[in-house]
């Protein structure tokens, strides 16, 4: 079964910053939300499939509820930096299986404001918070661990 031609990018929106000291991440995804709705022609009421992922506050379900949206599927993969690549794919198969009709994915982290977010806790944590994680030095040393091996 393919799902070629069965779901479409109708619009888009990336938002002007990711400086932002003065826009809580919650405020980010919002504004984010409303432009790709802008720039498609659409409001939230039309939204019934929402997409997220880690950098939602609260995760995906009090996301939707700050967003004022009404769904019948919703979707938090958390992958890393490619969890909007796969949101994407994801929304696909949900409008492909009939699950939504119209999905709306958002990313706004904040990676140039300040230290990531607590995590939770594993075996990385103690290499990770001795440094400060934040985005870059994250995946920096994911990168040089790749390089390593």
């Amino acid at each position: 079964m393919s799902i070629k031609g069965k779901a479409y990018i109708a619009g888009i929106y990336e938002h002007p910053t990711r400086h932002a000291p003065d826009k809580s991440t919650a405020q980010l995804h919002a504004e984010c939300a409303k432009g790709a709705l802008d720039d498609a022609g659409l409001t939230k009421a039309d939204v019934d499939g929402y997409f997220c992922a880690g950098d939602a506050p609260g995760g995906v379900m009090p996301m939707a509820d700050y967003l004022g949206l009404k769904l019948r599927h919703l979707d938090s993969t958390e992958t890393g930096g490619c969890s909007y690549i796969i949101a994407l794919g994801h929304a696909a198969e949900a409008i492909a299986a009939g699950k939504c009709s119209v999905a709306l994915i958002t990313l706004a982290g904040k990676p140039r404001t300040g230290p990531m977010p607590p995590r939770a806790f594993g075996p990385e944590v103690d290499f990770e918070v001795a440094y400060g994680a934040t985005t870059h030095n994250a995946y920096g040393m994911c990168a040089m661990r790749h390089m390593h091996e």
